[in-house]
């Protein structure tokens, strides 16, 4: 709701509102966030209220963040596995060794080491978050995340190579508590504390004010409107069958200098 001031004592509000907006519920602003991609915000029984909000902005700001962390390749770090096999890897473990092989004569050795590797804690959170959010809006995250064809890449090159049933959730959670200090991942420092938030279902409202000192966001409006008119009238356009017609963005003029 802007609010314009006229002069000391004129001022006026001009407020805009969907009219799919009722019952407390901001579609309108829902609708904008999205680009109009979650077909289904008109239902009065879907959940749109600030909390959704807050979901769609973390979406957003999570397909940014690794937008840009992935030019530093995906995140790896040492982390210490435990064998059982006909291999020595690392160290020699004893006392599991004598807890699992001692007089099967099995040929097997219990071994630990550590290895520089994506299978590691944050790119299992990562993937957690992923599903959380894909299975919750999988409309957005195809938007967002999936027609990125490098985000694509990278959660696909993850799924093969990271073992994300290894731990839960809740150890996931465990496991990312501590922040990023390697300073060429410093850019995953941003996802850690997204993905963190999403699997927490944990935010702060944006309509309400808060002692606590926040993270926030800044959107410039016009952005979001043109964009949402844009996926409309491409869906439209697609959906009346009118191929031989595009939408093109106007030139760019600069009125101050």
């Amino acid at each position: 709701t802007p609010t314009y001031y006229l002069n000391e004592d004129t001022r006026v509000i001009v407020k805009f509102q969907s009219h799919i907006d009722k019952n407390d519920k901001t579609y309108f602003a829902a609708n904008l966030l999205t680009y109009g991609e979650i077909n289904s915000l008109g239902n009065n029984d879907v959940n749109c209220d600030e909390n959704s909000l807050f979901d769609f902005l973390l979406i957003e700001i999570l397909a940014k963040k690794l937008d840009v962390a992935r030019y530093k390749g995906i995140y790896k770090t040492y982390r210490q596995f435990e064998s059982n096999d006909e291999k020595l890897r690392g160290s020699f473990d004893v006392s599991r060794h004598i807890k699992l092989n001692l007089g099967l004569n099995n040929g097997r050795i219990a071994s630990k080491y550590r290895e520089n590797t994506v299978n590691n804690y944050l790119n299992i959170l990562l993937l957690k978050a992923y599903q959380y959010i894909k299975k919750k809006y999988p409309e957005l995250v195809d938007k967002k995340i999936d027609q990125n064809s490098e985000l694509r890449s990278l959660f696909s090159q993850l799924q093969c190579e990271v073992d994300i049933y290894s731990i839960s959730t809740a150890q996931a959670i465990l496991r990312n508590l501590k922040p990023i200090s390697h300073p060429y991942y410093f850019e995953y420092e941003e996802v850690r504390k997204i993905c963190l938030k999403i699997l927490r279902m944990e935010g702060v409202s944006i309509f309400e004010t808060s002692k606590n000192k926040v993270s926030g966001f800044l959107y410039y409006l016009p952005d979001l409107w043109e964009k949402c008119c844009l996926s409309v009238l491409n869906k439209s356009i697609k959906k009346e069958g009118m191929d031989n017609f595009i939408i093109a963005e106007q030139k760019k003029e600069s009125f101050l200098y």
